[in-house]
């Protein structure tokens, strides 16, 4: 898949971020503030096709809040084909690794995962006591 990725910071989308955020997502936007918004597109045409947000966790490792592709795409092999895609680009703005929570229930999301080169880092709960598996994946150049 040929993707383009654009890059910004929150304050340049805080107006436009609520409605990308509800065209992939079931639950309203609740004011997570995402320090970088990477806009996805593919091919020549520059179609959208979805969006990676998060923010540094450290130097080198970019933290992912939410990360997804209008209700028209959707596949849970898609998104892992989505990040196949952007590794490259994340690999030029300076990350190494990539961190992401699963839900610890969202068995098909953790065994591709695992499959695609991401492993298990830990686990926690949320505050609604919604327990989460924590999974990083070293990038490769």
């Amino acid at each position: 898949m040929d993707i383009t990725l654009e890059r910004y910071t929150y304050s340049q989308l805080a107006q436009l971020y609520p409605a990308i955020h509800d065209q992939v997502f079931d639950e309203q936007y609740k004011a997570q503030q995402p320090s970088i918004i990477y806009l996805i597109f593919d091919g020549e045409e520059k179609k959208y096709v979805g969006f990676l947000s998060g923010y540094y966790q450290d130097a080198i490792s970019f933290y992912i809040q939410r990360i997804g592709i209008p209700r028209e795409n959707r596949g849970k092999q898609r998104i892992f084909g989505l990040l196949r895609g952007i590794e490259k680009h994340l690999i030029s703005y300076g990350h190494k690794f990539l961190i992401g929570n699963v839900e610890a229930s969202n068995n098909i999301t953790l065994l591709i995962a695992l499959r695609d080169g991401w492993h298990i880092s830990g686990m926690h709960t949320d505050t609604s006591g919604t327990l989460y598996v924590r999974i990083i994946k070293k990038l490769e150049e």
